[in-house]
Formats: C-alpha cells, sequence, structure tokens
C-alpha cells in the first residue's frame, strides 16, 4: 500500500517528469517487436490499454500514468500530445477508444509534420520506414483503486529496417532512471536487446523481463543464452548490475483472440491456463479487471517456479517468477528519494522555462525579419540585375577555358533550330490543354519548311547574320527579325473558286457593321493554308517554340554567374534562415531558376497564346463547353482569333479585324517630313522687310530617291518569286519583299536640335519628330474608331438587349417592393417591352420634325457657355471654325466624298446626328494630334529615370507622344460623352413625346411605367458610351511601346506592281470592269522601279517636294499665327487619302464580280482576283510584322530588364513561399510548440507547490491555460488547436 501522501507527491512528481521529456527519474519499458512489451506493461499497470491491439504503431515514446481518484467508480481517460505547434488533447473521458484515436494520430506518418526525422517532400511510402520521433505522447489514466501511482514510458519496438527507435531508447536510458527490458523468443543473435543492454549499464537499476518463458524455459536454451550475452555485456562495461543481475520470467497464457480459438484453454481453480478478455472485464465498470490480471499474473509466476525452476538455469539466484516482483521494485523505486526528486524537477522546470522563455524572444525576432525579410529582397535585386546585365547582348563573349557551358551557347541559325527540336520533345505538355500540339512534331519549328525556310535565309543572309554564332538579346533580337524575313517573303496558297464563291455568298447575306468585304477577304486568305499552316498564326507559333528554347538556354546560363554569389546575397539570405548549407543553396537556386523559368513561360503564353480565362471561384482554367478547349480573354494575345471563343479555332487574328485600309493604300514615308523654310522667318513688320528669326540659316535637307539596299541582291534575283517545292502557290517578287521587310527593319533615328526655335521660343524639330510619329499612327486609331463607333451605336439601338436588360432592372425594383412574383408584374414586363419597341422604332427612324434638326455649331450652342467658347479641349470656337473652313477648301479642291466637315451645315437629328458627331471626333482626334509640345513639356521630357538621368531623343519623343494621346483619350472623350448623350437625350425625349398616350402601370408608388423606361434608357446609353470610351483609351495603350520603324512608310499595294504575271481592271465599252493581263514588260520595268527607288520617290502622286510642315495661318488663305505647326494641304490631303478604304473595297468586289480567267491553276479562282488577293495578303503580313515586332519587343524586355524581373520574381508567391514564407511558417510553429510548453510548465509548478487537496485527483493535470474543459462523461475525440497562439 501507498499512503495517501506519498500518492500525492507521486502526482506533483509525475507532473514535473510529464514536462521534462526524458530528464528526471523515468521508469522505460523497452525490447525489440513482437517480445509482448505492451501485454507485460497491461499486467503492470493492471488494465488492458493495449493500443497495438487495435493496430497502432508505436512510432514515439507513450507515457502512461494511473493517478488515484477518490470517488471515481469507473476508469476515465485523458490524452495529450504536443508537436509542430499542434496540441491534440483527449479531455477526461470514460472511452478508451477516444485515447486510442488521439495516440493514433500522434503516431500516423502520414502526419508528417509530426516526425523531424522525415526529409522534406517524403513520400507515404518512405515515410512508413522511417517516420519515428523523441516527443511523447501522454496518457493518464484515472480511478479510486489506482492505488500506486505508476507512470511507465513505453519506447517503441527495436527493428532492425531502422536505427530511429535504438536511438530513441538511448535518449531514456539514463543514469538514475530504472530499464525494464522485455526479451521474446528470439535469441541474442536475432534480436536488437544486447546492444541495448550495453546503454543500460549507466541505469539504476535494470529489470530483464523473459517473456513467454513458461515454452523458452521447457523447449530451448534461449532464455539461459539470452541472460549469458546480457551479463557478458554488463560483465564488459564493468557495470555492477552484472553481479546482481535478475531475470524475470513471465508468462500469461494465450490471449482470448479469434486468432487462438481453437487453442485458448480456461484457467481453473488447481491449474491456470491463458488470458481472459481483460477489454469486456474492463468495460463492465469498477477495478474488477486490475484485482483478476493481477492474480493471473501471480498464479502464472506460482507455476512458473513449480514446473520451470530446474530447467530455467545454472544457478537459481538468478531468476524470479512473475510480474509481481517487477511491480514491486518499481513501486519501491518511484518513492526512493522522492522529496528530493520533486526538489530537484521544481528547479529544472524552472531552469527550463527561463530558457524556453528566451528561445521565444529571439525565435519572435527571428519571426518578425521573415514577414518581409530585406534579405530576400537584396537577392531578388540581384538575381534581376545579374539577369539584366548578362542577356543585355554580352558585352564580351567569354573565354571558353572559363566558361566553357556559357560558350556552348553560342549558336548559328540553323544550330539553334536543331537544339530547338531537341528542347521541345522533352517539353513537358500540359494535358489539359486541348490545344497543345505534338511537341514532337518537327514541322513545328519550320517556318514553313525546312527547304523554303533556308531559301528566305539565303536571301536576308546578310542582315540576318544567320551564319554567326550568337547567344543571348543579340540571338533573340535575329530570331525577331527572321520572324519578319519570313511574313514579309511569306507565299499565299491558290485560293478555289469554290472558297470565292463562299466568301461572296455571305457577303451577300450581310455581317456586322464591324465587317466589310474587306475584312471577308481577310477571313478567305486566314483560313488558306500552305504546307498545312495557317497564314501569320503558325509563323508565331513557330517564334513561341524558337524563342523558348533561346530564353530558356540563357536564363539556365545566367543562373551559373548568379550561383558564384560575388556579393553575398545568397549567403546573407540562407544565414537568416540559419540554412546555409550547400545543399540548401543548390536548392534554392533551383526554385530561383524555376521561378524564372516559370515567368518566362507565362509572359511569353500570355503575349502569344493569350490570357487564359479562369473560373473566379475555383481559379482554374474554364474550357469551351463544346470544343473542349480553353476558353481565351478576347483580344488578349497575339494568336487570339477573332471571335475567338465563339467558332472551332478558324478565322483571322483580332487585330487583323476591322481591316486597316493604310496596309492596302499604303502609308507616307514620315521620316521624310521636312519643315518649311519659312517656318523659320519672322513675319514682317508693317512696312518693312521679312528678318530671319533664329535658325533662319537652316538649309532644307534632302530627300534620298535611292534604295540604300538595292545592292543586296541584283535585278535579275529581285524579279524572282521565292516559293515552296510543292504545292499550288504565289508569291510577290523579291523586291517587293525585300522592300517590306526593309521598311519594318531599317532603323530610324530621332535628330533633336533644340537650337532650332522660331521667335516665340518654340523647338521645331521636337514638334516635328512628335508629328511624324501621330500622324504614323493615326491610322490605326482612325480605322479603329470607325469600327467602334458603328458597334456603339448598335449597342444602343439593340431592342433585344434592351428588353433583357431592362426586364433584370425591372426584377430589381419589384423585389424590393416585395412585388416580384406579383400577377400584374408579367403583364407590366410585356407593356414595357411593348413601350420600348415603339420608342426603339421612332428613333431609328427618320420621321423627326425639321425643327428638331441641329447643324454642328447649333449643337454646340444648346450646350450652354462652356461648349461655345471650347466646343473641344484646347480649341476655341474660333480656331475651331477656321480649321473647319480651311479642310472645307481642301475637300473641294480634290473633290473629295468626305462626310465631316462638309455635313456640318447639314441640319441632323436621330441617327444621322449621332454618326456626324462620330464622324467630327475623329476628325477633331486627328487634328488635335498636331498641336505643338510646350516648353514645360519639352524640359520634363529631357530627364530620364534609367540609368542615365538625361534622356535620349527617343525616349523624349515617346514621352511626348504618350502625353498627347492621353490628353487626347481624356479629355476629348470626356467632351463627346457630354455631346453624345445631349443628343441622345434629345431625341428620346421626342419619342417619350410619341408615346404619352400609352397606358402603363406604376412600377412602384411615384413612379410611372414611362418615367422608368425613360430613365432606364437614358443610363444606359450612357454606360454604352463610356464603355466605348474605355476601349479608345485601351486602343491608345495598345500603340505602345512605339515602332519608329514605321515613320519609313510601307509599300502602297494597292497602286503598285507585285509580280511579273500581274492584272489589272479595265472598262469595257459597255462600262463593265474587266480584268486584263499588264504587259510583262511594263510590269518588270516598274517592279526594277520598286528596288531602285526610295518610297518616297516610287509613290503613286510623286510626294518629293512635298511632305512639309508649314505655320497655321488664322483664316483659309490669310495670315497670322494660329495653333502652330500644321501640314502643307496636299500632305494632309494625301495622308487622309491613305485612310480610305473606298478604293480597295470597290477592287475586291469587281475582282471578285468577274469570271475567273486565266486561273493559276485548274478549279482555282480567276488571275485578277488572285492579283487582287496577293495584295491583300502582303498587306496582312505587313499589318502582322508592325502590330506584332513592337509585342514581341516589349515580350522580350519583359523578361530580361532589370525592373521587368524583379517585378516578376516579387509577385511570384510560390517562389517565395518555398524560399522563406516556409522557413517563417517553421518558426511560427516553433513559436506555438514553446508557448504551449512553458504554459505546461508553469502549470506543473503550481501543482508540485500546492498542498494535498481534500481530494487528491481534483488536482488535475497541467495544460495550456487556453484550453476549454468540455465535459468529462460522453465520447469524445482528439481536439486539434492549432496556431491558438496567433498567425503572422
Amino acid at each position: 500500500q501507498v499512503s495517501q501522501p506519498d500518492l500525492h507527491k507521486l502526482f506533483q512528481k509525475n507532473a514535473l517528469l510529464d514536462v521534462l521529456g526524458n530528464e528526471g527519474q523515468q521508469i522505460v519499458v523497452v525490447g525489440d517487436t513482437s517480445t509482448g512489451k505492451s501485454t507485460v506493461i497491461n499486467f503492470l499497470l493492471g488494465f488492458p490499454i493495449n493500443f497495438e491491439a487495435q493496430g497502432i504503431g508505436t512510432r514515439r515514446p507513450c507515457v502512461l500514468t494511473q493517478v488515484q481518484k477518490p470517488g471515481q467508480k469507473k476508469v476515465q481517460f485523458e490524452g495529450r500530445f504536443c508537436k509542430a505547434g499542434e496540441t491534440l488533447e483527449v479531455p477526461l473521458t470514460e472511452d478508451p477508444s477516444d485515447v486510442a484515436r488521439l495516440v493514433a494520430n500522434a503516431n500516423d506518418h502520414h502526419h508528417m509534420h509530426f516526425f523531424e526525422c522525415l526529409p522534406m517532400n517524403c513520400s507515404v511510402d518512405e515515410a512508413y520506414q522511417q517516420a519515428f520521433d523523441h516527443e511523447p505522447v501522454y496518457v493518464k489514466m484515472f480511478h479510486e483503486d489506482f492505488k500506486y501511482g505508476l507512470r511507465l514510458v513505453d519506447l517503441p519496438g527495436l527493428t532492425r529496417r531502422n536505427p530511429s527507435p535504438m536511438h530513441i531508447a538511448a535518449t531514456y536510458i539514463q543514469p538514475g532512471n530504472i530499464a525494464i527490458l522485455v526479451v521474446g523468443r528470439d535469441n541474442a543473435a536475432n534480436g536488437g536487446f544486447p546492444d541495448l543492454a550495453e546503454c543500460m549499464t549507466k541505469c539504476q537499476q535494470v529489470l530483464v523481463v523473459q517473456n513467454f518463458a513458461y515454452r523458452l524455459l521447457k523447449d530451448s536454451t534461449n532464455v539461459q543464452d539470452n541472460f549469458d550475452c546480457i551479463k557478458k555485456a554488463f560483465t564488459s562495461k564493468k557495470s555492477n548490475h552484472a553481479n546482481d543481475l535478475q531475470v524475470y520470467a513471465v508468462d500469461f497464457g494465450k490471449p482470448k483472440t479469434k486468432e487462438f480459438e481453437s487453442l485458448w484453454k480456461a484457467s481453473t481453480d488447481q491449474q491456470v491456463e491463458d488470458q481472459e478478455s481483460w477489454q469486456e472485464l474492463a468495460a463492465s465498470g469498477g477495478l474488477q479487471v486490475q484485482v483478476k490480471m493481477y492474480k493471473h499474473a501471480s498464479r502464472w509466476g506460482q507455476r512458473l517456479q513449480k514446473e520451470c525452476q530446474g530447467a530455467a538455469c545454472k544457478d537459481g539466484r538468478d531468476f524470479d517468477w512473475g510480474i509481481l516482483p517487477v511491480l514491486n521494485k518499481i513501486v519501491t523505486f518511484q518513492l526512493d528519494g522522492v522529496d528530493q526528486q520533486i526538489s530537484e524537477l521544481k528547479e529544472k522546470v524552472r531552469n527550463r522555462i527561463e530558457q524556453k522563455e528566451e528561445e521565444l524572444e529571439e525565435l519572435m525576432e527571428k519571426i518578425e525579419r521573415l514577414k518581409d525579410p530585406a534579405e530576400w529582397q537584396d537577392l531578388l535585386a540581384r538575381l534581376a540585375k545579374v539577369v539584366s546585365e548578362f542577356l543585355d547582348t554580352t558585352i564580351a563573349i567569354p573565354d571558353e577555358k572559363d566558361e566553357p557551358e556559357i560558350c556552348k551557347a553560342l549558336m548559328t541559325t540553323a544550330e539553334e533550330v536543331d537544339e530547338t527540336v531537341k528542347f521541345m520533345e522533352a517539353y513537358e505538355k500540359d494535358s489539359d490543354d486541348k490545344d497543345a500540339p505534338d511537341y514532337s512534331d518537327k514541322n513545328l519549328y519550320y517556318w514553313f519548311s525546312e527547304e523554303l525556310d533556308a531559301r528566305i535565309r539565303r536571301l536576308v543572309e546578310r542582315p540576318l547574320e544567320v551564319n554567326e554564332k550568337l547567344a543571348n538579346l543579340r540571338s533573340w533580337q535575329r530570331l525577331l527579325d527572321e520572324l519578319t524575313a519570313m511574313l514579309a517573303f511569306a507565299p499565299m496558297p491558290h485560293i478555289l473558286r469554290q472558297k470565292k464563291e463562299q466568301a461572296y455568298h455571305r457577303i451577300g447575306a450581310g455581317r456586322a457593321a464591324s465587317m466589310n468585304k474587306l475584312d471577308i477577304m481577310v477571313e478567305l486568305v486566314s483560313e488558306a493554308k500552305l504546307l498545312g499552316k495557317q497564314p501569320i498564326r503558325s509563323l508565331l507559333q513557330t517564334f513561341k517554340y524558337r524563342f523558348l528554347y533561346l530564353a530558356h538556354r540563357d536564363l539556365k546560363n545566367c543562373m551559373r554567374t548568379f550561383q558564384q554569389d560575388l556579393t553575398h546575397e545568397l549567403r546573407d539570405f540562407l544565414l537568416l534562415l540559419g540554412e546555409d548549407t550547400p545543399e540548401r543553396r543548390e536548392k534554392l537556386c533551383a526554385d530561383l531558376e524555376s521561378g524564372l523559368l516559370s515567368n518566362m513561360r507565362e509572359v511569353i503564353s500570355r503575349t502569344i497564346d493569350g490570357a487564359v480565362v479562369k473560373d473566379k471561384r475555383k481559379r482554374t482554367p474554364v474550357h469551351h463547353s463544346v470544343t473542349g478547349r480553353w476558353v481565351r480573354e478576347e483580344r488578349s494575345g497575339l494568336c487570339v482569333r477573332y471571335h475567338e471563343n465563339h467558332g472551332l479555332g478558324q478565322g483571322p487574328c483580332h487585330w487583323l479585324i476591322p481591316f486597316k485600309a493604310h496596309y492596302v493604300n499604303g502609308q507616307i514615308p514620315w521620316k521624310d517630313l521636312r519643315i518649311d523654310r519659312s517656318v523659320y522667318t519672322r513675319p514682317p513688320p508693317p512696312g518693312g522687310p521679312e528678318e530671319a528669326g533664329e535658325g533662319g540659316d537652316e538649309e532644307e535637307e534632302e530627300v534620298d530617291i535611292d534604295n540604300p539596299y538595292q545592292h543586296e541582291m541584283d535585278d535579275e534575283l529581285a524579279l524572282e518569286e521565292v516559293l515552296p517545292s510543292t504545292g499550288s502557290s504565289m508569291n510577290a517578287v523579291n523586291a517587293v519583299n525585300m522592300q517590306i521587310f526593309n521598311l519594318a527593319t531599317q532603323p530610324y533615328d530621332v535628330v533633336l536640335r533644340f537650337d532650332l526655335q522660331d521667335s516665340d521660343g518654340h523647338d521645331h524639330r521636337t514638334d516635328l519628330e512628335v508629328m511624324k510619329m501621330l500622324k504614323a499612327m493615326q491610322a490605326e486609331i482612325a480605322a479603329f474608331w470607325a469600327s467602334a463607333w458603328k458597334g456603339m451605336i448598335q449597342q444602343i439601338k439593340e431592342e433585344a438587349a434592351q428588353a433583357r436588360e431592362l426586364e433584370q432592372q425591372l426584377d430589381q425594383k419589384l423585389r424590393g417592393a416585395g412585388l416580384l412574383h406579383n400577377i400584374e408584374s408579367t403583364k407590366l414586363k410585356n407593356d414595357l417591352k411593348l413601350a420600348i419597341s415603339a420608342i426603339h422604332s421612332i428613333i431609328s427612324g427618320s420621321d423627326f420634325p425639321p425643327e428638331l434638326g441641329k447643324t454642328t455649331f447649333s449643337e454646340i450652342h444648346d450646350l450652354g457657355a462652356e461648349y461655345n467658347r471650347t466646343p473641344w479641349p484646347g480649341l476655341a470656337m474660333a480656331k475651331y471654325r477656321q480649321l473647319l473652313d480651311v479642310h472645307m477648301e481642301t475637300d473641294v479642291e480634290h473633290e473629295s466624298g468626305g462626310s465631316f466637315p462638309k455635313s456640318r451645315d447639314i441640319k441632323c437629328s436621330g441617327e444621322m446626328a449621332w454618326i456626324r458627331l462620330c464622324e467630327e471626333f475623329i476628325f477633331v482626334i486627328l487634328q488635335l494630334a498636331m498641336r505643338r509640345a510646350t516648353k514645360a513639356e519639352i524640359s520634363m521630357a529631357k530627364a530620364s529615370a534609367g540609368k542615365s538621368t538625361i534622356a535620349g531623343p527617343f525616349e523624349i519623343v515617346t514621352k511626348l507622344v504618350l502625353h498627347r494621346l492621353r490628353c487626347i483619350g481624356q479629355d476629348s472623350g470626356r467632351f463627346f460623352r457630354t455631346r453624345m448623350i445631349a443628343l441622345y437625350d434629345r431625341d428620346l425625349k421626342f419619342a417619350m413625346q410619341s408615346t404619352q398616350s400609352f397606358s402603363l402601370s406604376d412600377i412602384v408608388p411615384g413612379v410611372t411605367g414611362l418615367q422608368f423606361v425613360e430613365t432606364f434608357l437614358r443610363e444606359r446609353a450612357a454606360r454604352v458610351v463610356d464603355r466605348t470610351m474605355a476601349s479608345l483609351q485601351s486602343k491608345f495603350n495598345e500603340l505602345l511601346p512605339f515602332d519608329f520603324s514605321i515613320l519609313n512608310g510601307r509599300l502602297p499595294l494597292l497602286k503598285s506592281r507585285v509580280r511579273k504575271v500581274d492584272f489589272e481592271l479595265a472598262w469595257d465599252g459597255r462600262g463593265m470592269p474587266e480584268a486584263i493581263s499588264v504587259p510583262a514588260l511594263q510590269a518588270e520595268e516598274a517592279l526594277r522601279e520598286c528596288w531602285h527607288k526610295s518610297l518616297i520617290a516610287q509613290w503613286p502622286n510623286n510626294l518629293i517636294g512635298q511632305l512639309k510642315v508649314v505655320q497655321e495661318t488664322s483664316g483659309p488663305r490669310g495670315s497670322g499665327s494660329g495653333l502652330g505647326l500644321v501640314l502643307d494641304s496636299e500632305t494632309n490631303y494625301a495622308a487622309f487619302g491613305c485612310l480610305n478604304d473606298e478604293e480597295a473595297i470597290a477592287q475586291v468586289t469587281h475582282f471578285g464580280n468577274l469570271k475567273d480567267k486565266d486561273p493559276p491553276a485548274n478549279n482555282m479562282a480567276g488571275g485578277g482576283f488572285h492579283s487582287m488577293l496577293l495584295r491583300i495578303h502582303k498587306a496582312m503580313h505587313v499589318n502582322a510584322i508592325d502590330h506584332c515586332r513592337p509585342k514581341l519587343k516589349e515580350l522580350m524586355a519583359n523578361i530580361y530588364q532589370e525592373e521587368h524581373v524583379r517585378s516578376q520574381l516579387q509577385r511570384n508567391r510560390f517562389l517565395s513561399k518555398k524560399a522563406f514564407e516556409e522557413a517563417a511558417a517553421k518558426r511560427i510553429q516553433e513559436a506555438h510548440e514553446i508557448k504551449a510548453r512553458v504554459e505546461l510548465m508553469k502549470k506543473a509548478l503550481e501543482l508540485a507547490d500546492s498542498e494535498p487537496p481534500r481530494h487528491v485527483a481534483a488536482a488535475e493535470a497541467p495544460r495550456p491555460a487556453q484550453y476549454h474543459q468540455p465535459p468529462a462523461a460522453g465520447p469524445t475525440t482528439p481536439r486539434k488547436n492549432k496556431h491558438w497562439w496567433g498567425g503572422w
């Protein structure tokens, strides 16, 4: 018997031991697997707490404690496990399965974060073999008959597969402890206990328990051999245990389980046999099971002594019998010097608390630094700098001896193609991407075919440097120029007569206003495949594959330089994490490289293939319900088609529609624009001669009329066509294609001279360069707006959309009033739809009263005083009138058919007024672009945010153009919106007056049906206009970055000869069009002229001597200073002529309607039609060059420029998570765990300092203060408290 005071002391001692891990006086039970260790523990406790029987593997120590609790008639259980910042707890419960689940969770190898020994990214199979840990799981049992206060540490069974259980056992086998070694059936040669016995020599006591002793003693010598082996181990270590070593022979019979059902024997009064069902007996209540288990063990001890003592050993003193002597030893051991032990343990706990609080303080400082570590930002900045400097066209090629791997990256174009094939064959295909091709198909990496690619490369061999070994950015630029050459020299397949007829039938059936006959021809060309490849899109895809390899190659080489860590950013960051090892450094560099490559692939895919639409909730790609392909954002990438998500992957790229007329009409070479000498001369004073102003001695620059590249090929080669060896196709002659290539790639030099100023101090050269760029861009703006305003008017008038949106708003209104499901609501909806239909017919009709119609200036006058002073931003009314007068005269002189400004004095209402305003808006935009740069603008533009604080000429002009575009888009757009809404409101009010006789119910009290309709239509029109203005601003943004080569101009393909076999339109005697063949000599002469002359010299109307900038005058032909610099009238007329698509559409229509004479092959469309279609084909590819080259240059900049690389790396959450957020989370878990352990230790001290309570068991086991104590009774499950201390 143990007295009540001693039981309380044991309770205090055990509470302190529970917070000290393996420190203090412990009773540890250890042995090999399958030795019956759990059965021995059950009989020591006198209670069947056998978790092994439920299939739970022991992978960590389990501390089992019995607590006497007066008045508790049924055994209660409590469990706790603390690891990795988590605390699992089972409050007091009478169901042992709850504790079993806790132990199972703590030992489950699937919970890998509970096992420190497991490496990162460990598989489940590896975890099953390797998962062991030192942190114990604590289980307490409470009952009034627990009289010994036992506390046993059950250690994992030893196994030959893993040394971890041996290491764990070694940490608990310490001086002062008592070790119970359970030996099973194995002999010393097969078991691990001999090695463990050597460690036990330092223990205070060693108790060797030989299980299964009855059969072993009778049938073998294993017991004696095991005894001799253990004694030998003690003797070799000169341990005192060798002299008094005893083996406790135990046996308990077979368990009463299904496994032994046929062999099981019941005990009798005369003979003890096999075990009872202890679990069932324990479940019946009370502690009868303890009495019966002790009695069963005692009888087996007596039987063993009686029947086996003679066969046991040479000296009977070496053996004792049964488990009860072991129990007696450990009970005595627990009480030996208990007061001194409690005193020492309390001191250890206090020291441990102080130590842990210091650790926690240091850890919190580390966590604070890991929130946004400066070392991480420094590391990313350094990587971005290395990438930028390495890729930026390496200043010096490294020595092959020093950098052999980098030198291998230097390749010719042919070598790059071969390496791309190898690289893409191993490229990981996204199984979820239905558009992903078969990367093993080598044809993907040829522009057209291997043979045709080689022929085109030979023609542009010198400018492309195809045989030079290049790498990094220079090789990227070469690839872009190669794409440009392939676009310029792309052949066109012949078109079947049937395809032509189908296209013209579609024209007859009608299309949306944004489509016209020219757009239909663009679709026809886009769907015609050459060598199995679509025009333009297939070339962009080949560029993507080729560029993927180049960027991947160069970024990997860049990382070799970064890993040298010359400025120690890598070292500093790893020191912050406390993991500066070669393995961690290698892994971090691999993660950074993976981040770079991932960003590179994302940028390439987004730029070329377009952005994939993602589900807003799941953040996964959205698939088309019919085609199964990914849904792409409209207009998001170069290869995204017009109506990408509406069909099966056919049609032109979105930026080709609407097709811009200036690509068939040509674009003026604005680089040849000159300032007229009159600009540098001050106006004469009254009655006096002219005076030369500053810069008055400026000589007019000469215009080069010769083609500077005519020496690149002789005339014979220039008049040939490059075609594939197979297939039916045609092409422009090499001279035309080479001109297209040269105009797109010839560099343009911006020359600024700030000393050329007029009398007002304006800088003419800057104004000239800004004007050149804006004039070159006006075609894109005008073409876009021509499509946008038609779509806007269509949306405003769309009756079906109006009815649908009205119903949605009406439902919302009725829902708020609680009338949504009222019977009358359906009738009301139908009545409102009828009213909208009537209003729509009035607004769309022409039955407006004459007095409602207004001229342009009358419309402006009705808006109020502000608009009367300034009808458009920065343009006074007087100046605006003068501007329109000048252009009216120009239109009359050239018999132009433009609608505005000729329509300004017509009184318009309804749609006609809307259309006129839209035409006026684009006219004003193109004119406002001519405003002069102010001194302040130029001064601000001279500064740079780049490495040099002084901006270069290109940067200055870019800034000024960008500023001008933003001002135009924002200010003019605001004025247009006000005027457009005013016109719509005027026409809507007239329509509403015609509907006053309608009988409509009130929507809600105080709001009539007509009032609701009028408000709805007005607000809806405003939303449509706002969306259109936003799309115009987006178009301005699309014009960036600028490609200055556009200033070289573009060939006027519609009026130029493109091949020796050519056709032109003529009119027969009946006035009907016909296609006649151009004489071969005439065509060849025109082609030679195209090759030998510059663009300005071969322009149809001969622009030599024109392209002048003059000072604007205040009247039609008056004098005085106006807005500033303007184009002379002839140049302005020619510029607007390039934007007119009427002639191109007329020729397409005529050639399509002609009989198919002189076809290039059987069943093909006529020769005249093919001649026209080839011009459109070439114009499309010129458009592709102008649109794609700037976007692909921007793509490259996003991959190599320092600021872009750094920004992408900083936004990569996955990269930062792998690099330091995981380390931060680990530190936070450590802080949680330390905090919880400190609270547990403080609780343990409180218990150790407390007086014995009236009821000892009322003093509960220590637990963190934050835990809530649930009801004691009833089934429970382990509760998991994670990060209760607070998150980072």
